[in-house]
């Protein structure tokens, strides 16, 4: 068994799949702050939004 999770960041723009950041991070047991930054041109679009998943 291995005791890390990866926590992956899926950019979306609408439902296109836009770009994907991973963080391997410790076991989440409790609430965890993380952070991902995407290099897009036009970031202001409402139409962008983020899908976390934790995977372990």
């Amino acid at each position: 068994m291995f005791n890390k999770q990866v926590v992956v960041f899926q950019l979306m723009n609408n439902s296109t799949p836009v770009s994907i950041f991973t963080i391997e991070a410790d076991p989440i047991s409790t609430a965890k702050e993380f952070t991902a930054f995407f290099n897009v041109k036009d970031a202001a679009q409402l139409s962008y939004t983020v899908k976390v998943f934790a995977l372990d």
